[in-house]
């Protein structure tokens, strides 16, 4: 190898490629680096073309879950991801139900008071009035 390739580019979108090259034996240990065109000293990606990297793992890539299988967090990562989010004490299909409502859902407003609702219009997820400063005041959360 050791040369410029100009071909096996296709561009993804917003300036962005994917690289194929047939050309590489069987075998081959190395490197693939790209270069600004027309300017050789600044490289712009590396790539690594060396079968081992995946002849390295524990277990083979192909005993991994994959789309479809079952994917059940823990009672402890649930938790966790509650934490993180700022919605202890409800589940995530709970969490995500409030999240949609709030984003995605209508919102009905009379007055002060307001209500979110679910994206089939037909539960009041988030009921609330807004206070004499403005301020959302919640005051029921239906999940």
């Amino acid at each position: 190898m050791g040369g410029e390739l100009t071909t096996g580019f296709v561009e993804m979108g917003q300036g962005n490629y994917a690289w194929t090259y047939a050309g590489i034996p069987d075998g081959h240990r190395g490197v693939a680096k790209f270069y600004e065109d027309g300017v050789p000293g600044t490289i712009l990606a590396i790539a690594a073309i060396n079968a081992e990297e995946g002849e390295r793992l524990d277990v083979a890539v192909s005993s991994r879950a994959m789309a479809g299988h079952a994917m059940t967090l823990t009672a402890a990562e649930r938790d966790a991801l509650n934490a993180a989010l700022g919605a202890e004490g409800l589940t995530l299909v709970e969490a995500l139900e409030l999240l949609l409502a709030s984003h995605a859902g209508n919102m009905n407003r009379s007055g002060t008071a307001y209500a979110f609702r679910d994206l089939t219009d037909a539960v009041n997820r988030i009921v609330g009035r807004v206070d004499s400063d403005g301020n959302r005041v919640v005051t029921e959360r239906n999940v």
